[in-house]
């Protein structure tokens, strides 16, 4: 899925013909910025890390009252691991966000947490709910993922390159969730 997000990015960036270096891609004309700044902020709000976290939670609780109670606690544990390793990262590394942000946040740029918890909670219900060949699932969490990873650059939260590493990060994350959920 993330191969498909980044495909839309790049055919984007070359659409467009804009892209000198990776930053530029947080240097659109201010038309589109401005155009669509409520919808990337509304994005921003709706799916934040700790959104994205109580809606793990409330699938979790519903796993568990279904008596899935194994597969409950995995599903919960694998988004606040990725989530744990998103925040290890960001103090380690320390990059600074875009210095032309319009939203001025604290904190860090690298990984995008909000990219990294809804990656994951996206990989994580695929699994979970047997979606990988369910295509109206597929295409909604593709738009939902496009509109956060849109939001992030647009209001020039992040790096092109932190977007690209929190769908890579997710990835392994993931991929280390299937192993310990097989293992248990």
């Amino acid at each position: 899925m993330e191969l498909f997000i980044l495909i839309l990015v790049f055919w984007h960036l070359v659409m467009i013909n804009k892209m000198q270096n990776m930053d530029d891609v947080t240097k659109m004309s201010k038309e589109v910025t401005v155009k669509f700044k409520l919808l990337w902020k509304i994005i921003t709000y709706v799916f934040s890390p700790i959104d994205i976290m109580l809606a793990c939670i409330f699938v979790s609780t519903i796993l568990w009252i279904n008596g899935n109670t194994k597969l409950a606690c995995w599903f919960l544990l694998s988004l606040i691991l990725t989530d744990v390793v998103g925040i290890a990262l960001k103090i380690a590394i320390k990059q600074k966000r875009p210095t032309n942000s319009i939203c001025h946040r604290k904190g860090y740029s690298f990984p995008s947490g909000h990219v990294l918890s809804a990656m994951t909670l996206i990989y994580l219900l695929i699994f979970t709910f047997n979606l990988e060949k369910n295509i109206i699932w597929l295409c909604i969490f593709n738009l939902l993922l496009l509109g956060i990873i849109s939001s992030r650059i647009f209001l020039r939260q992040h790096h092109l390159l932190d977007v690209i590493a929190s769908l890579v990060l997710s990835r392994i994350c993931f991929l280390i969730a299937i192993f310990i959920w097989r293992i248990l």
